[in-house]
């Protein structure tokens, strides 16, 4: 799976059987977080890249109001049905 967060940096991540689903949220468990290198990419601010190289952050919440609800709930499908099939 990949994502592009609001700074146009795209990251991709393996999703693991323990995410979470719920109608209030959604917790995604995940690999470690790769970043993908762009010619056209943001240069890493100071503190982003010390969360990322340091933290290695394991689990990605997204609430309700961070995206719109048609991609919110064809993520919610995905990771119910289609998830576990790759």
């Amino acid at each position: 799976m990949t994502f592009t967060n609001a700074l146009g940096q795209t990251w991709s991540f393996r999703v693991l059987a323990d995410t979470v689903v719920h109608p209030a949220c959604i917790v995604i468990h995940l690999t470690d977080l790769v970043q993908q290198q762009e010619v056209s990419a943001v240069p890493d601010h100071p503190r982003q890249k010390f969360f990322t190289d340091w933290l290695h952050p394991k689990r990605l919440l997204i609430l309700p109001d961070q995206a719109d609800a048609s991609s919110l709930k064809a993520l919610r499908a995905w990771l119910k049905w289609g998830a576990h099939e790759h």
